[in-house]
């Protein structure tokens, strides 16, 4: 009779086996051809391995970007990441919506304004200073109507598909709503002789375009009620609320299908309404030249794990370019400045990276300079990636706009003011962010440090 391997003998080939393992696979990964650049499932370079310099290395900095950059390129990330999206697609996914009201309920909004924070001891606000109501559309503001029925309605963990589109859930948080506010408010008591301070909320797809019927039987906040509250208790800043103008146009391509950014359209009737609150005319569509790049697939499609309802019908991104000749730097987090294009050709871009034709993306700090003014006034926007779409429309109205990335940015608000001049300063975020309390706290931070 052949005598079976011991218990022991059975444990040693386990170890043995283990270790060749993790022996291989750590050998892979540390081949850096094998080592990917770029994430096409969250449209970005990754991680570059860090140039040797003697500051870093004394700094810390050398390694420590050395283990970002070996956590950053993973082999098969995207491959990895695309099948974790399906498991929890697979897992949260119910069908066709039915009565559907699931996802987590968000705060009651209240109906009026939280009092705001005053201005220091002493100043008293002028009238230029002082908000006005929202003017730009009529009191009774009548919407573009749905098309027609969804033919399509799927849930999945973390968005809803409709018919070719995606949309994302919104829950009203009130603690971090006010802290937003606070941090708003702060910006306009501690800068307000320096600058004119400007504030948006941007609202996403799902309050403009979804299907109203479909919209109705989603546990989801309302966006305009909660635009409404938050502007209206930013006292310290002046405020254009952007959701009407948007709206009013909600039959045309102001978001996309496949990602949960707004058009460059969407911003240009954002950029509008701040138009109308600072007493600037608008320049017309027609004065821009439109570059276009086709087959664009963003982060629902991504989210979605490349749900065919969205990757069937990619999506186009327009980006204008203004009248005026123009100037690009970005600075990273080490000061280093480069020259960049202010829209980027995206044409042969991967399909999740053509929204980086705005300003090359989000990086800590861009420069961009009119160079058909020879004078004029500044500008500086903080934003996350919702600004990015918003800030070409500013270029032709200022000498220079300087664009901050909050979640970026190593310095302040009041650092960056001690070493630069600007008339304004706007703070451009969408609705989803101020529920966000990382992001929201990232934010007060920088305008607080």
């Amino acid at each position: 009779m052949k005598k079976l391997p011991s218990a022991t003998t059975h444990r040693i080939i386990k170890l043995a086996v283990s270790f060749v393992s993790v022996i291989i696979i750590s050998t892979i990964c540390f081949i850096i051809p094998l080592r990917p650049t770029v994430s096409e499932t969250e449209k970005r370079e990754l991680a570059k391995f860090p140039e040797f310099s003697f500051q870093a290395l004394m700094s810390g900095d050398y390694f420590s970007d050395i283990s970002t950059w070996f956590s950053d390129t993973m082999p098969f990330r995207d491959s990895l990441m695309n099948l974790n999206s399906k498991m929890q697609n697979f897992l949260g996914t119910s069908g066709v919506l039915a009565g559907f009201n699931e996802g987590a309920q968000g705060d009651v909004i209240p109906d009026s304004p939280t009092p705001g924070e005053t201005l220091p001891e002493g100043e008293t606000a002028t009238e230029s200073e002082t908000n006005e109501p929202e003017t730009f559309a009529p009191e009774e503001i009548t919407y573009p109507a749905d098309k027609g029925e969804a033919q399509h309605v799927e849930q999945l963990s973390s968005i809803v598909i409709c018919d070719n589109a995606g949309f994302e859930y919104y829950n009203f948080v009130q603690s971090t709503a006010d802290n937003y506010v606070k941090a708003l408010n702060t910006a306009g008591t501690k800068f307000s002789s320096q600058a004119n301070v400007f504030a948006t909320v941007v609202p996403t797809s799902t309050d403009i375009t979804l299907n109203e019927k479909v919209r109705a039987k989603l546990s989801v906040s309302d966006q305009k009620q909660a635009i409404d509250y938050m502007l209206g208790s930013a006292t310290a800043v002046k405020t254009f609320n952007c959701f009407n103008n948007i709206k009013q146009h909600r039959d045309e391509y102001v978001y996309f299908r496949t990602d949960h950014h707004w058009t460059a359209l969407a911003a240009y009737y954002a950029y509008e309404t701040f138009c109308q609150a600072k007493g600037i005319t608008p320049l017309p569509l027609s004065a821009y030249e439109v570059w276009s790049f086709e087959g664009f697939l963003g982060t629902f499609y991504n989210d979605s794990g490349k749900d065919p309802a969205l990757g069937n019908t990619p999506d186009r991104v327009d980006a204008y370019k203004p009248p005026c000749q123009y100037s690009m730097t970005i600075t990273d987090k080490y000061g280093n400045t480069t020259s960049m294009p202010m829209l980027y050709d995206e044409t042969n871009a991967p399909a999740s990276y053509k929204y980086g034709t705005f300003i090359c993306g989000d990086n800590p700090l861009s420069t961009i300079t009119n160079e058909s003014l020879t004078d004029g006034e500044a500008c500086l926007v903080v934003k996350e990636s919702f600004g990015n779409a918003f800030v070409p429309f500013l270029v032709y109205h200022y000498k220079t706009v300087y664009v901050i990335d909050y979640r970026h940015y190593t310095s302040s608000l009041s650092s960056f003011l001690s070493t630069h001049t600007v008339n304004d300063i706007l703070f451009v975020n969408n609705v989803s962010m101020t529920r966000n309390s990382s992001l929201v706290s990232d934010l007060a931070s920088f305008i607080a440090g």
